[in-house]
């Protein structure tokens, strides 16, 4: 009689936690690389706005709205259409720097576009989610802030490890938010500390900056040391986008090593059952 050996299942080696060097550095990496992208970005942005908008724009609130209301339309509103965009729009260009796509510059600003309205109405639906929960029951905020934060690149960019026909699948709804989650899942305490880290790297940073522009008193307009301001602050998008494409790495490269197990472990079995095969035949 054949005894059959047992075979014990492998188990995957990927690293599954996110590194807190690696993104740090990541971070810094993807950022000097598009600082061209970025300061163009806000300069562009910002003179249409001089231009062509503040005066106007304000001119239509203070006629309709009271004063308080009338701050946050005027400079919260147009804070979060620029960064809804921007969301869109980095993470399109460094998704394609790290697959090697080739993609131009009109069509990230193509996607950003078609897929502002639905990052607008994710962001939306967080402001008023973590709003609610922050009145009554601060952590539980908290954690549904970092646990579902990557619908907004669901909805954005999509799911880099699902493609349909060639195209990466766009998610949106409960469909994103359970998404994000299970992506997040393994790693929210770093993320959360990451998340920390990069964020005091980049107040101190603008503080820092700002303060020695003042003190050499060389008469920057506001415009000017806004674009600087907002070219700071756009490390944490490209730290949002590092940290999404890193968790999405994490999983695509444990799929890869199960993927890899499992075709071994399946040689194995062909290669038993043929020995067992051919003693039987002795």
């Amino acid at each position: 009689m054949v005894k059959n050996k047992v075979k014990h299942k492998k188990k995957t080696t990927v690293d599954t936690k996110l590194g807190i060097f690696k993104n740090v550095k990541d971070t810094f990496k993807y950022y000097l690389r598009n600082i061209l992208y970025i300061m163009g970005l806000n300069i562009t942005v910002l003179a249409l706005v001089k231009i062509f908008f503040v005066n106007t724009y304000a001119l239509f609130l203070s006629k309709y709205l009271d004063m308080r209301i009338f701050n946050v339309f005027y400079y919260y509103l147009p804070l979060f259409i620029l960064y809804s965009f921007k969301s869109v729009f980095f993470s399109n260009i460094l998704y394609n720097q790290r697959s090697n796509t080739s993609s131009s510059l009109m069509e990230a600003f193509s996607m950003a576009f078609k897929r502002f309205m639905p990052v607008c109405g994710m962001i939306i639906f967080f402001i008023v989610v973590i709003s609610f929960f922050g009145l009554f029951l601060v952590l539980p905020g908290v954690l549904f802030f970092f646990y579902y934060f990557f619908s907004i690149y669901l909805c954005g960019i999509g799911d880099i490890n699902n493609k349909e026909n060639g195209e990466i699948a766009l998610l949106n709804g409960i469909k994103a938010l359970n998404r994000s989650y299970n992506l997040v899942k393994g790693n929210l305490f770093r993320f959360i500390f990451l998340t920390l880290i990069i964020m005091s790297i980049t107040y101190f940073s603008e503080e820092f900056l700002i303060g020695y522009i003042f003190r050499l008193n060389i008469g920057l307009d506001e415009i000017t040391k806004n674009i600087i301001s907002f070219s700071i602050y756009d490390i944490l998008v490209i730290y949002a986008v590092s940290i999404f494409l890193n968790l999405e790495k994490i999983e695509s490269d444990i799929k890869e090593e199960e993927d890899e197990v499992e075709a071994e472990e399946r040689a194995l079995m062909m290669q038993s059952a043929l020995a067992n095969k051919n003693k039987a035949k002795k």
